[in-house]
């Protein structure tokens, strides 16, 4: 991957999580690593929360079993997908030279988190639960 895509993938990902903690702190690669961290963990949260409830709200057993599946499998394509995406940083020629690959991976986790929540709205209605 050539250095300039690296670098939108790093807006494309780091951006929600850095104007979340705007203000905070003077834009290092350490501050943006730490907002990226704890934007992804606030989205972690509120997956976990909506696949919890979800999983209460579907009454079949069968159901249950087959979205548990789906999350967990879900949950290893996301680890999969951000630890390549992240490891893209590395990749010699870069400019950033694996300075940003927490901060990517970070990123990266938010916004599957964030995706994933969009999904499970589409799931909830697909069932008619609320």
């Amino acid at each position: 991957m050539r250095p300039l895509s690296i670098s939108l993938l790093l807006l494309l990902f780091s951006a929600p999580a850095w104007a979340a903690c705007e203000g905070e702190v003077a834009p290092t690669t350490a501050a943006t690593r730490g907002c990226a961290e704890r934007a992804a963990q606030s989205h972690e949260k509120r997956l976990q929360a909506e696949v919890a409830r979800l999983s209460e709200a579907l009454q079949d057993e069968s159901r249950r079993t087959l979205f548990a599946a789906e999350q967990e499998a879900w949950t290893a394509w996301r680890e999969a997908t951000c630890a390549l995406e992240a490891d893209q940083a590395r990749e010699p020629g870069t400019m950033m030279r694996g300075s940003m690959a927490a901060e990517l991976h970070a990123g990266c986790m938010g916004y599957q988190a964030r995706r994933r929540l969009k999904a499970l709205v589409g799931i909830t209605e697909m069932f008619s639960l609320k």
